[in-house]
């Protein structure tokens, strides 16, 4: 069997788009404009949004490794200036890295998916649902209406009038990664020693607080983009 021929035919019966070959330099354009955006304070309602929405998908990740190690999450707390999620239970490791590392890899996904018309709608509905079944869990109807208002709308346009909204999603969801970024630096690098995820893990293990952990999250946000440009290599060669 030759693996490669196979795998090209699968991706060229998935009809990739067009210009799927610019995914990537559009990827890095995108959070280029995102880190400057962010620098500057330009725009400041619509990167208020951006952040707030990236700071929602962190926590609904740790709500998810909770549960799924047999915790329970009491409530998520969600402000213009960060998240915290209350549970008990679970594997508690799992849950403390599950915010940064599950998030970004998440959201690299969903770039990735972007090859394809399909793929790409289906990323903005497992977008959706990943956001909607926190808020309804909890009973949150406030929150549900304010971080799910646009997946939905994303995912209902994308689904209605596809190609002309692809554009705007990728934009979303790379603004959305590059936020991501910026919160590992700014919190496991820069300000460390301030209440993150990873300093309550190391508290609770009696360890002192380090950039360690910051540094092991940038490695695997490399090999996560490493990936991307590996198969953007690869798109080029069909």
């Amino acid at each position: 069997m030759n693996t490669q021929y196979d795998l090209k035919n699968f991706f060229l019966r998935l009809e990739l788009h067009k210009d799927h070959k610019t995914l990537i330099p559009k990827l890095f354009s995108y959070i280029i404009v995102f880190q400057i955006l962010h620098k500057f304070r330009i725009t400041k309602s619509i990167m208020t949004i951006i952040i707030v929405q990236t700071t929602y998908f962190h926590e609904t990740f740790h709500y998810y490794a909770c549960g799924l190690t047999g915790g329970n999450t009491v409530e998520i707390i969600l402000t213009t200036r960060g998240g915290v999620t209350h549970c008990g239970g679970g594997n508690f490791f799992l849950t403390s890295i599950s915010g940064y590392l599950f998030s970004t890899l998440f959201l690299n996904i969903f770039c990735f998916m972007y090859i394809n018309e399909l793929s790409s709608l289906i990323s903005n509905g497992l977008f959706l649902i990943l956001c909607l079944i926190p808020t309804i869990k909890l009973n949150k109807v406030k929150m549900m209406v304010i971080v799910n208002f646009l997946p939905f709308l994303s995912f209902i346009l994308h689904w209605l009038i596809g190609i002309a909204i692809r554009e705007m999603n990728l934009l979303w969801f790379s603004m959305m990664l590059s936020c991501c970024y910026h919160q590992i630096m700014r919190d496991l690098i820069l300000n460390y020693k301030k209440s993150n995820d990873m300093l309550v893990l190391l508290v609770a293990y009696n360890k002192r607080p380090s950039r360690v952990p910051g540094f092991i999250f940038i490695f695997l946000c490399i090999i996560f983009m490493s990936g991307l440009i590996y198969f953007y290599l690869y798109l080029k060669g069909l």
